[in-house]
């Protein structure tokens, strides 16, 4: 757009393309909104063979909320073992230390919880928590997982685990409420339509997932690469993660953890 404006009059393009990025948060945050407290995508009878917890930053009421739904599921289905997926961004707090303690307190069971404390954004939420199945044999032969997250959050989770995940995995997601049980806001619609807007327009994701599967130039090399990694984790981990700001200064840690990769 800034190429072109100093050529012709793009007002009026911007000005549709605006509209229409309104009208998509506008059914998004309805859709968001009404779906609260289901899982995506519906099944009928659903009962998952697993959870997975994707962290947040905690003590603000979001991650309480995640929380909780998944006591509900432990408290209902005694067997199902949980994975604690975060690391977290914020220096001094790992998230899946603050749930495993949280899980712990209502009575869950410490041999049914497994963190993963690698993860500083979704695709790492997926990747990492793929790698603690896969390395743990009592978790080897569970197919059909549950991940949970908050409702403005839920496309972004099921979007970026079925794209890390082996195709023989069942992957679904429970939209949880914004704020705990009990817990109320005179603003949390407000609230909600802000994170659901922040969730149309980021782009924190785009530089992961747009690799998946879309050509990528490579300087080095120059030429571009189109090959297809979606549901390859190793190949994700190595042609995505580690060219990422945000896990780059770790290929010798990681090819350490994830020595199977190498």
């Amino acid at each position: 757009m800034q190429y072109f404006s100093s050529i012709i009059d793009t007002t009026n393009i911007a000005n549709k393309l605006a509209g229409d990025q309104r009208d998509i948060i506008d059914y998004s945050y309805k859709t968001i909104k009404r779906n609260t407290g289901k899982i995506i995508p519906r099944t009928r009878n659903y009962r998952p063979s697993g959870l997975i917890v994707l962290g947040a930053t905690p003590k603000i009421g979001i991650l309480e909320s995640r929380l909780n739904q998944a006591y509900k599921f432990a408290v209902k289905y005694p067997d199902m073992p949980i994975v604690l997926s975060g690391k977290g961004l914020k220096e001094g707090v790992v998230e899946a230390d603050y749930m495993y303690n949280y899980l712990i307190a209502k009575g869950v069971g410490e041999d049914r919880l497994y963190k993963e404390s690698e993860s500083l954004d979704t695709v790492g939420n997926a990747e990492f928590s793929y790698f603690t199945i896969s390395e743990n044999y009592e978790l080897n032969e569970i197919e059909n997982w549950l991940v949970i997250t908050n409702n403005y959050h839920s496309m972004r989770a099921l979007y970026s685990f079925s794209q890390v995940f082996l195709k023989n995995y069942t992957i679904s997601v429970l939209l949880s409420p914004l704020l705990p049980d009990g817990v109320t806001n005179p603003n949390k619609d407000k609230i909600l339509k802000d994170l659901v807007t922040n969730e149309v327009k980021s782009d924190s994701n785009e530089k992961f997932m747009e690799l998946l599967k879309y050509h990528r130039y490579s300087v080095s090399r120059d030429s571009f690469k189109t090959k297809d990694i979606t549901g390859k984790p190793c190949a994700i981990l190595n042609e995505m993660l580690l060219e990422h700001d945000l896990y780059k200064d770790k290929v010798d840690k990681f090819m350490i953890i994830f020595s199977q990769c190498y």
